[in-house]
């Protein structure tokens, strides 16, 4: 009001404003013996924050995705609850400030309201300390409970109630009033009555320290002499906060609460109150990292290694800050080079190991950049802040300045993103150099481009095409440098409207990914490589690659897309991919891009070109994955059927023809086959009677190639596919029928085929291949239940129903070729049964053969044999368990043998054999003779 402003305010309340801001209490009281009461009630009240902006940078940080978010959550809700009227008996004694504040939203079940107790110590303007039993604080800044009645000190001063310190308050008690107090305070809070004990026992004592100091301490006074004068920061809750975060780093909300926090402290370097906080934060983070923290856990923990980097930010503040004097400065240099030495510290890059001790930190950055360092991705970011500076200060300017500062900035960022740069080996920093590419890249799209800047673009760019071994883009660079091709899709669509033939000069050149070339480091050493101070590594690993190939991709898709309808452009973007890309899936997601391009214009013919190429890159893709490595086979198959099909017959035709370096045999057999000769596909190209016989030659002849390659999986699927084409139909069954030394299907695999040969009449090739099979089959005695037990009784059925010769001649091949006695003794009873398998004429009849006669005899000799042999290797190893199964396993030897004339005679001597030499197993013969006799 106009009363106020000709009344200025009284010289002692002014005076205690400045006193109270910057003199500690305590030299009040002792460079004054006696302060009137009105002047202290001043000092005190003048002593409280005055700035609400103050509380709002200590406000404890929420859960939100950023610094900013959380912090303002947390203070806005302590406003509200300031407002609300939630504060309840606030009270100022002295320097210490209290009160109780009811959240309604609380924290305990079904949400109900909550009383939470806050206190606050202060002195000169700032907090020193807080308390309160609530859990969203974090033990380092203010939760929205301590802000609530903050916030109402600051704005309702008068409506709390003002005291001086306690001290001051019992000076002027009389003994009985003092007693009295002791004992109120005893009787209405019993759980302190063992402290109130021990302290009356000490002033016992004549030797205890509280009778050897005067006066005692009181939690209401101000700050002393070598007191501090800082915000609340307490070492232990930081250190424990920052345990606990690393502790729960795999959550997502702890890794942002740890890399807000520090963010956050680097901030407060820029207030000039809270310096000291952020060095004190500084020094205390550090300490935990390099003492306490255990090498394994930075090594392993990717949110310690991102870690790392904060601290090194918030040190930069730190030092960097104007506002430090000499002797700070010093201190912290020494601390610094103290961890450095320290074998926890990580490295400051991966390269530092291999430069010498001597070499002096003044020429650490140009030995660095002469051996493959760049500038992007350095611990001090010196683009950024280039860049940073020059387009801030082309802001303060005239015209003409900020025409040239943003030209400059614009160069020098181009410059040093174009730079050739080696990537390190560790993948923290391999991170960072992808990270801080990125952000330049931002930074130079943010700017509007003009005549001048368009101009200082088009001469870096050539610049860097036709630069030596410092440029990124240059005709032959290292192995291991990083590529640019998030650089050069910005530089391709930047400079496309203004200068076409250079920037595709430039994309096609950037297209290399040289650290995945097949190329031995032998080849490598004999080329002009720029020199270079880590070891070379083949192949070399990079935890990025994955994000490189994605960035590769763009840059090839941005190619591909702007030079539709041209086909020599065309053709040399599709060679460089073939030459370039390592990555199956992305060659993949261009083709699929390429037949997008070629088939969206609605109605239109579709672009042939534009699929040729999308074939090609299919063929490519196939090609990259023949030999596996990727569960998308089936799907890529399919694709480049898709595409040839879309382009016409021709492509078909080529496919087939070429299909040896496509496809596996197995592909080619059943996917592809069938696809192409679907009468859907006849019909949606419109074939007429020729073209559908050529193309059904053409897969005719690629079903006989696979039976030559894998006749064990494409045999039965090549015959079907040759059915109707006599003459590769007898070249895939020769094929099959080929002698032993030659791959053919295996018995197991046999019986689909047999039966497609059966069905169809053609039992004689059924009868052959299956011949041929057996011949490859191996079965020892000890195995019963062989695969090809069942398929080999089939095979006997077939060779009883074309004739004796047949049977004959596999029943000599079965004695050669089987072991087991129970599968002889099963093919022999097959042969034997009155019911028997297939007549020739395809009926069923009574074919029963005697076993003691010609074509079985060998058979039932070999299968007589087979049980003596295994019956003897039994009882070598036979334990008591295995009695019952033996004595079953000897009754099935006996059907066999009375197969023949004299069998009954010759088990009798088997029995008697083994009486005589295992004796020894009396309890097994036992059962024996009881069983048999």
């Amino acid at each position: 009001s106009a009363q106020q402003r000709c009344c200025p305010p009284p010289l002692t309340e002014i005076a205690a404003k400045v006193a109270a801001a910057n003199i500690p209490y305590q030299l009040v009281e002792e460079r004054y013996n006696r302060v009137p009461e009105p002047v202290v009630l001043k000092l005190i009240t003048w002593s409280f924050p005055r700035c609400e902006a103050d509380i709002r940078r200590y406000t404890a940080l929420a859960y939100a995705t950023n610094e900013l978010d959380g912090q303002d959550v947390t203070f806005r809700k302590g406003v509200t609850l300031a407002e609300s009227g939630a504060i309840r008996q606030p009270v100022q004694i002295g320097f210490h400030l209290s009160g109780i504040v009811h959240d309604k939203s609380g924290e305990g079940s079904n949400n109900s309201p909550c009383n939470f107790n806050v206190a606050v110590t202060f002195d000169r303007c700032k907090v020193a300390s807080s308390t309160c039993n609530c859990q969203f604080g974090d033990g380092i800044f203010f939760c929205r409970h301590v802000v609530a009645l903050l916030i109402y000190r600051i704005r309702n001063p008068r409506k709390v109630k003002l005291r001086a310190p306690i001290s001051d308050t019992l000076q002027k008690l009389t003994r009985d009033q003092l007693q009295k107090l002791t004992q109120y305070l005893l009787s209405r809070h019993a759980n302190v009555l063992p402290t109130a004990q021990e302290i009356a026992d000490c002033f016992s004592d004549a030797n205890s320290s509280i009778n050897a100091v005067h006066g005692a301490p009181d939690p209401t006074a101000g700050a002393g002499f070598q007191d501090e004068n800082r915000w609340n920061l307490d070492d232990r809750h930081v250190i424990d906060h920052i345990r606990q975060l690393i502790l729960d780093s795999a959550k997502q909300a702890s890794a942002n609460q740890l890399f807000n926090l520090i963010s956050k402290v680097g901030k407060v370097c820029f207030v000039e109150n809270c310096k000291r906080v952020a060095g004190r934060f500084a020094i205390m983070v550090t300490r935990y990292f390099v003492k306490d923290l255990t090498p394994i856990q930075w090594q392993h923990n990717d949110v310690c290694g991102k870690l790392w980097d904060q601290i090194g930010l918030l040190w930069i503040c730190v030092v960097l800050n104007p506002r430090n004097d000499r002797d700070s400065k010093t201190k912290v240099l020494e601390l610094l080079k103290s961890w450095s030495k320290d074998p926890q510290c990580p490295p400051e890059d991966s390269f530092s190991e291999t430069i010498t001790t001597n070499t002096s930190r003044d020429a650490a950055v140009p030995v660095k950049r002469n051996n493959g360092y760049g500038l992007v991705g350095h611990p001090l970011n010196p683009i950024h802040i280039l860049f940073d500076t020059l387009t801030t200060a082309a802001t303060n300017g005239d015209e003409e300045s900020q025409k040239l500062l943003r030209k400059e900035a614009f160069e020098v960022c181009l410059l040093g993103v174009g730079e050739q740069r080696c990537m390190p080996s560790n993948a923290r920093a391999q991170e960072k150099v992808l990270f801080c590419e990125k952000m330049l890249i931002e930074q130079l799209e943010s700017l509007t481009l003009d005549d001048e800047l368009i101009q200082v673009l088009r001469d870096v760019t050539t610049l860097l095409i036709e630069g030596g071994p410092g440029s990124g883009l240059g005709k032959r660079v290292h192995r291991e440098s990083v590529p640019i091709h998030s650089f050069a899709n910005y530089l391709f669509k930047a400079l496309l409207p203004y200068d076409r033939k250079l920037v595709f000069r430039m994309g096609l050149q950037a297209m290399r990914m040289t650290v995945l070339d097949d190329m031995p480091p032998a080849e490598a050493a004999q080329e002009e490589q720029m020199p270079l101070v880590l070891p070379f590594t083949y192949p070399a690993t990079w935890s990025v690659i994955g994000d490189l190939e994605a960035r590769q991709y763009q840059l090839a898709s941005t190619l591909l897309q702007t030079a539709i309808g041209e086909v020599m452009l065309l053709r040399l973007v599709v060679e460089s991919v073939q030459r370039n890309m390592r990555n199956a899936s992305h060659v993949f997601q261009l083709s699929h891009d390429a037949f997008k391009c070629a088939t969206n214009q609605t109605g239109a013919v579709a672009d042939s070109t534009m699929l040729n190429v999308a074939l090609q890159l299919a063929m490519q893709v196939l090609r990259m994955t023949i030999q596996g490595g990727t569960w998308r086979r089936t799907e890529m198959v399919g694709w480049l059927v898709t595409c040839a099909t879309e382009i016409g017959l021709c492509a078909r035709m080529s496919v087939t023809l070429t299909w040896y370096t496509l496809f596996t045999p197995v592909e080619a057999s059943t996917m592809v086959a069938g696809c192409v000769i679907s009468p859907n596909t006849a019909m949606r190209l419109n074939l007429d009677p020729r073209e559908r016989e050529e193309l059904y030659h053409n897969v005719c002849q690629m079903a006989m190639q696979c039976a030559v390659k894998d006749p064990q999986s494409c045999a039965l699927r090549s015959l079907t596919l040759c059915e109707t084409y006599t003459s590769a139909f007898d070249a895939v069954y020769h094929v099959i029928t080929l002698p032993s030394s030659s791959p053919s299907p295996g018995m197991v695999r046999m019986r689909d085929l047999l039966i497609y040969l059966d069905q169809r009449g053609l039992n004689s090739q059924a009868f052959t291949v299956a011949h041929a099979a057996t011949r490859r089959l191996r079965v020892p005695f000890n195995h019963d239940a062989h695969p090809a037990a069942n398929d080999l009784l089939w095979t006997t059925q077939l060779a009883q129903s074309l004739g004796m010769t047949e049977l004959e001649e596999l029943v000599l091949v079965i004695v050669n070729k089987v072991r087991c006695a129970s599968v002889l003794s099963d093919v022999l009873r097959t042969c034997t049964s009155s019911i028997s398998g297939r007549m020739p004429n395809g009926t069923y009849g009574n074919r029963g053969l005697r076993a003691d006669r010609v074509p079985l005899r060998p058979l039932l000799e070999a299968s007589m044999a087979a049980y003596v042999n295994t019956i003897h290797s039994k009882l070598s190893h036979i334990s008591p368990r295995h009695y019952t199964e033996f004595i079953g396993f000897l009754n099935k030897a006996r059907e066999t043998f009375l197969l023949a004339p004299d069998g009954h005679s010759q088990f009798g001597r088997l029995l008697a054999n083994l009486k005589t030499i295992y004796k020894g197993k009396k309890k097994l013969l036992n059962l024996v003779a009881s069983r048999f006799g």
